[in-house]
């Protein structure tokens, strides 16, 4: 029956793990704790003006003739509302962020709630010879419910001690039993009503942010799937190098700030001799592991700012160096040379016995409004004609 009543009143809460639910209690509060700052400055305002005002109605008409102390009365609980706003003030602060929402302001949040709300009713009493009913104390309840979210439990609380202190005060203010009795109904009524709005802002605000919370986390997952997917595109997938895609961009890149700077640009291209044997002879698992081990030596021994290296297609990889003269570009391509003899990798089909490389070297200073394909060329027939030469060497563009 009671889950009947959740559904339809959209009560029921969502069945989540303890770490998400102190998370969205936490933002829930901190809410809370920011319309309770503005209910209380509300509260505080409003009762130094109706301070001012009773008092003057005070000067002019003096004590009531049946309720002599009554002025008295409305002014201490007007100067203990004022006071009880001000100190909540004062001893929440302004929370930065839900991450410092803790007990302390959950406890004062349902406190000064409660403070508010029996100092309400106390009014509502006090009033009752002008014959005015419960209608203060059912602004207040309303507007509490509709401003300061409170779980059930503290819901119930709060609004069942409000009733019961109206109750005790309206059994001594009011004279009139039949007045008196409508009073009490009509307040229970409305304080059952305020526990039902205030729970279904509550149960609603939650699934709120709960939707924001999953919408967030669903929106940080597809920018990893999309940075991911980012990454894949720029890198290769095997080697862990920069792949055509990202060295086309690169090169475009370079190649007009090098043509703008007047700087040396050079290309070293580079070819893993006899792969293809290596490939028969151990297998493709084999070839891969060879290719990981060599992007990696070349990509340690060419790790210099500006530089790239990117596997250019199959067994060959491009080093694009900026700022670098073709002197730098063959001492740099010499210790690329033997970093990988020296990986020892062993090749049956070589006739050095082991994995080797050959280099084609090509150097020039960019000009504007050319590309980079003359180079690429050059540098592609010096790696050929080192192949050509022996192999395992560096050749260079005339």
């Amino acid at each position: 029956m009671i889950a009947r009543l959740k559904n339809l009143f959209g009560t029921r809460l969502p069945q989540l793990p303890p770490d998400q639910w102190r998370a969205l209690h936490r933002q829930l509060t901190m809410g809370n704790v920011y319309r309770l700052r503005l209910l209380a400055w509300l509260a505080a305002g409003l009762n130094l003006v109706l301070i001012y005002f009773d008092w003057s109605m005070f000067q002019i008409a003096g004590p009531a003739a049946d309720y002599p102390h009554l002025w008295a009365y409305q002014l201490s609980l007007r100067l203990l509302t004022v006071a009880g706003a001000l100190a909540y003030l004062a001893a929440v602060g302004r929370p930065a962020d839900a991450s410092r929402i803790g007990r302390r302001h959950r406890i004062l949040v349902t406190v000064v709630t409660l403070y508010l709300l029996v100092a309400q009713a106390a009014l509502t009493a006090l009033i009752q010879p002008f014959q005015v009913g419960v209608a203060p104390y059912l602004i207040g309840v309303m507007v509490m419910a509709a401003f300061v979210r409170l779980p059930g439990r503290r819901s119930l609380a709060v609004y069942s001690l409000t009733w019961l202190a109206l109750a005790g005060l309206l059994l001594y203010f009011q004279r009139d039993l039949v007045q008196l009795s409508s009073d009490l109904l009509n307040s229970l009524c409305l304080t059952g009503l305020a526990l039902i709005l205030n729970r279904i802002i509550y149960v609603g605000r939650l699934k709120e942010l709960w939707n924001q919370q999953e919408l967030t986390k669903r929106q940080q997952e597809l920018q990893e799937v999309n940075q991911a997917l980012e990454r894949m595109s720029y890198w290769d997938a095997l080697t862990g190098v920069p792949n055509r895609r990202q060295l086309d961009e690169y090169l475009e890149r370079e190649w007009k700030r090098a043509a703008r700077e007047k700087a040396p640009l050079s290309f070293l291209m580079i070819d893993i001799d006899h792969f293809k044997d290596y490939n028969d002879a151990y297998g493709h698992q084999a070839g891969d592991d060879c290719l990981v081990r060599v992007a990696a030596t070349l990509e340690a021994v060419g790790r210099r700012p500006g530089d790239l290296l990117a596997r250019y297609g199959g067994e060959e990889f491009l080093a694009v160096l900026a700022g670098t003269s073709v002197e730098a570009a063959r001492l740099l391509g010499e210790r690329m040379r033997r970093a990988v003899l020296e990986l020892n990798i062993a090749h049956a089909g070589s006739p050095q016995g082991r994995v080797t490389v050959s280099l084609g070297l090509a150097s020039m200073v960019p000009v504007s409004g050319s590309g980079p394909g003359g180079l690429l060329d050059a540098a592609d027939r010096a790696m050929y004609r080192a192949k050509h030469q022996g192999r395992n060497r560096l050749a260079w563009a005339a």
